[in-house]
């Protein structure tokens, strides 16, 4: 007999958790290596975005570079994160998650921990020190997190999106 948690979204915060901690180590060294790397004096802003809709094809990080007008800077300043790790989560958990939930709130709960995780390992990396501003958000959405002043921005204009 399998009891059901009483938290509808503990079984996918189980799932995530477990997939996560299995690649801190690798992503606090990524985010170690990313943070040292030298980039061109336009790049003001390093934005990491988590892509809600895509859990079971590919690991779901991506960054874009910006200058200070928020325009995408050249080649080589944008790329996925951890590129060719298995999925978060499995094609038959997703399908089941949107079953359950048909409304997708529980892909913003995803986001917010994979944020949240984030956020912890770039700090482990050093990105206190980082030299240009840094955030991680949902692909869809306005909010993000600052991650060298570790503090939630809102109402922010995405039109490049």
């Amino acid at each position: 007999m399998t009891i059901e948690p009483e938290d509808p979204y503990e079984r996918v915060r189980q799932a995530v958790a477990a997939r996560l901690g299995t690649l801190t180590p690798d992503l606090t060294a990524d985010l170690r290596a990313f943070i040292g790397r030298p980039f061109p004096k336009r790049v003001r802003e390093v934005e990491f975005y988590v892509i809600e809709d895509d859990f079971s094809h590919r690991f779901p990080i991506a960054f874009e570079c910006r200058d200070d007008r928020a325009n995408l800077v050249g080649e080589g300043m944008r790329g996925e994160v951890l590129p060719g790790r298995p999925p978060l989560l499995g094609a038959d958990d997703e399908v089941a998650y949107d079953e359950r939930d048909p409304e997708g709130y529980w892909r913003e709960y995803v986001v917010e921990l994979v944020t949240a995780w984030f956020a912890d390992c770039w700090k482990t990396a050093g990105g206190a020190a980082y030299p240009r501003r840094a955030f991680i958000r949902g692909h869809n959405s306005v909010r993000r997190y600052d991650l060298v002043r570790r503090a939630w921005e809102d109402g922010r204009d995405n039109d490049w999106d």
